[in-house]
């Protein structure tokens, strides 16, 4: 019994792939908590932009 555990903390081969998901995880939330506090400015910004350069109001 005690080998299987002495296996099982040696072998670290999912670690990296959690560690990978967890960080795209965290991009994923805050790219979405910038798109929420941040899109609508942006977009208002480039219609506004859009709608000068071509007089179209």
């Amino acid at each position: 019994m005690i080998w299987l555990r002495l296996r099982f903390v040696k072998h670290e081969h999912g670690q990296d792939l959690v560690e990978y998901a967890m960080l795209m995880f965290l991009v994923a939330v805050v790219a979405m908590l910038a798109m929420s506090f941040l899109g609508s400015t942006i977009r208002d910004t480039l219609y506004n932009r859009f709608v000068l350069k071509f007089n179209l109001l």
